[in-house]
């Protein structure tokens, strides 16, 4: 799933972030992780987002925030180089 993701290389700008960040504050939560895979035509089920946010919120926040996301997308995306 995470590998769809970055194989759609999708510009992970402080500008697209936001638009999902309702609050401005950073980070984003569950739902909205789903609603931008939804925009990205990624079909994810319930079990496969709570997986998804387990890595991805490293620090235990209970939300993903922009670093942890931009970091694993590009770990990711440099790894297929």
């Amino acid at each position: 799933m995470l590998q769809t993701l970055a194989s759609k290389k999708v510009q992970l700008d402080v500008g697209t972030f936001a638009q999902y960040d309702a609050e401005q504050c950073g980070h984003i939560t569950r739902e909205s992780f789903k609603s931008v895979l939804d925009s990205l035509d990624i079909e994810a089920t319930d079990g496969q987002i709570n997986d998804i946010t387990e890595t991805l919120d490293v620090l235990s926040t209970g939300f993903i925030n922009y670093y942890e996301l931009l970091a694993l997308y590009y770990s990711m995306d440099s790894a297929s180089y």
